[in-house]
Order: structure tokens, then sequence, then C-alpha cells
């Protein structure tokens, strides 16, 4: 490596983050980003209460603003190339607002417009199809940053996807399990 270019970039190196708790979930949906609270005056809202938020998130014919569509890819590329993208664009404003409400949320959640899950007729290429989506969906529909994501999927399947440095992924299994 270049050690010039190395030693400039140490500065800019990750780290993990721990946070005090969180009362929103971040959720990403066709492009836009959303912060859904699960907490009301330190109650936690009923699943039915939820479930209201949540479908107004899917109901919302909003687009994506500029650049906010494929933002997520920054979390799936080059820690490097992010970091400098993080350091110059979230630095400061609405941008580094917006970074923080997604980092400070207690998970993020992606509502993914496609269908997924295991067929009859062809178990071996749909659990495949399946398991890549988990791992890295369409890679700007992922944040990866975040220890883990849940992926809902349009037919009801879902799964999860984990940044597994904070945990090994019997953790997660349990977690999730």
């Amino acid at each position: 490596k270049d050690q010039s270019l190395y030693s400039s970039f140490l500065f800019l190196e990750d780290t993990v983050q721990h946070w005090e708790d969180s009362d929103y979930i971040a959720i990403y949906h066709k492009g836009c980003y959303y912060c859904l609270k699960v907490y009301q005056a330190g109650r936690l809202l009923s699943p039915r209460e939820i479930e209201f938020q949540i479908q107004r998130i899917l109901d919302d014919p909003s687009p994506p603003c500029k650049g906010e569509a494929k933002l997520g890819a920054l979390t799936a590329g080059n820690r490097i190339s992010w970091a400098t993208a993080r350091h110059k664009y979230f630095g400061s404003g609405i941008n580094r607002q917006s970074l923080h409400c997604i980092e400070r949320a207690a998970f993020f959640v992606t509502l993914d417009d496609d269908n997924q899950g295991i067929l009859k007729d062809n178990p071996a290429e749909s659990l495949d199809r399946y398991a890549k989506s988990l791992l890295h969906g369409k890679l700007y529909n992922r944040w990866f940053d975040k220890s883990f994501s849940v992926i809902y999927y349009k037919n009801g399947k879902n799964g999860i996807n984990s940044e597994h440095s904070w945990a090994d992924a019997p953790v997660v299994s349990h977690l999730w399990e």
C-alpha cells in the first residue's frame, strides 16, 4: 500500500458505537428512509399502533429525495471510500442529521418490494435467491453499518442481516430464534 495515502485515512477508521437506548427504528422503503417511533412517553407502542405507522409508510407516495434511494450502497462498499464520502458529505447540515438518525436507531428495517421464500417447484434455486437477498439485497436497500437489519418481503417472508463484528453468528441466531 502507498503508506502516505493510508496514513491520511487513519482518522477515518471504523469504530463500534454504543448508544443509549433508542426509542425508534430506521426503515427503508421504495428508496425513502423513515424514523418509526416505538415508544411514546416511555410506553412501548402496541402492535396495532406500530402497524398503523408501518401502513402509512407503505402507502406513502413520496418519491425519494435526490441521492436518497441508493445511499445505503455506500455502507456496502470499500470502507475508506465510505469514510471519505461520510467525512465530505455527511459532516454537517441535513445530511449529518439524517445519518445520525439512522445510526442512533435501535435497528434497521427494509420493507422490500420483492417476494422471497422457498418455492415447492424449485426449492434449491428459490432458497439460494432468498439467502442472497438476505445477505446483500440490491446493496443499496440494506444498511450494513447497523448491528442488524430485519428484512420483510412483500409476501410476508422475512429474515435478518447482521454485521457481526459485535457478536458471533450464534448470538444473532439465538436473537432471531
